[in-house]
């Protein structure tokens, strides 16, 4: 291809480019953030914020993790089942009402137990954060990381239905 030729490609490239390049879409307006969550950090921040009022979704969408590699295998955001749980050493559950292992949130408020499949109206606003149910002394022995959608469902302020803990 002739140099001329390349420029008028490339010029035409570029302007396709423009054409087809939309800006990044921020969570308030409705569209999906997939996040990827690690076994092996504290609190993380997702870059969502959620306006008092919005209702929201945080999607399970793949990977598995868990708060002993050495001890017990990988699990998904809700965690060991009640059999294993029990026998994971104490004093390490940030949500002692969720199993070891459960994805937990919060938005500068108390922590609490994500459930996949429900649809939260945030009560107060404030950044979302994620984590697995492991205390920050006891991070050292986990592993893996799980991947999850949040998804702002509503915009305006004043959303409907779901659960109000979020």
């Amino acid at each position: 291809m002739s140099r001329p030729v390349m420029r008028t490609a490339a010029a035409a490239l570029a302007g396709l480019s423009a054409l087809i390049l939309v800006p990044p879409r921020t969570a308030e307006a409705a569209s999906d953030h997939v996040v990827r969550v690690n076994a092996a950090w504290g609190w993380q921040n997702t870059g969502v914020y959620i306006r008092k009022g919005q209702t929201y979704r945080v999607t399970y969408l793949s990977g598995s993790w868990t708060v002993d590699q050495a001890r017990y295998g990988r699990v998904g955001p809700t965690g060991y089942p009640n059999r294993v749980d029990a026998a994971i050493v104490h004093g390490c559950k940030i949500v002692t009402t969720a199993p070891y292992g459960t994805l937990i949130a919060h938005r500068g408020g108390t922590p609490f137990a994500v459930d996949t499949s429900a649809r939260y109206a945030a009560s107060y606003s404030g950044w979302l954060s994620l984590r697995i149910n492991d205390g920050d002394f006891c991070l050292s022995d986990n592993a893996g990381r799980i991947s999850v959608s949040i998804d702002i469902l509503n915009v305006k302020q004043g959303g409907n239905g779901g659960n109000m803990g979020g």
